[in-house]
């Protein structure tokens, strides 16, 4: 998620792509530190693993500002360091967020069972349409 989109989710709830408006109330961002955003300051592909495997490769990479402050603001209607998940943005996420365009290699199984339940965003807006659904709630 770039800058843009991610301000658009954090304000609107919402991400428009192709001149459609997708619901999006939540961030998808990945942190990093100021000693990362160093290194990675003349690159634009980061290799994403799980397991030291790699799962996806983020092009065109775009560096940006973590505004905590405002991301647990919007994000969760309240601003409380002590709320589990807003202390860990608070205290072990980076400075700086890492977004681009996202190049899946490979899905992550977690093998318990329910990953044939899983769907990319893709996959669950073709379901959606087979099944002619016009309003979604999660």
């Amino acid at each position: 998620m770039r800058e843009d989109d991610y301000l658009q989710c954090l304000h609107f709830n919402t991400i428009k792509r192709d001149n459609i408006i997708y619901n999006q109330s939540i961030p998808i961002v990945l942190s990093c530190t100021n000693k990362d955003r160093e290194h990675l300051a003349d690159k634009t592909k980061l290799c994403l693993t799980y397991n030291k495997k790699p799962v996806a490769i983020l092009n065109n990479i775009n560096i940006f500002a973590h505004r905590k402050e405002e991301r647990c603001a919007r994000q969760f209607g309240l601003n409380n360091t002590e709320h589990p998940y807003q202390k860990y943005i608070y205290e072990e996420c980076g400075d700086w967020l890492i977004g681009g365009d996202l190049e899946v290699l490979e899905k992550i199984k977690w093998n318990d069972g329910l990953d044939q339940y899983r769907y990319t965003p893709l996959e669950l807006r073709e379901k959606f349409k087979e099944m002619n659904v016009k309003i979604i709630f999660f």
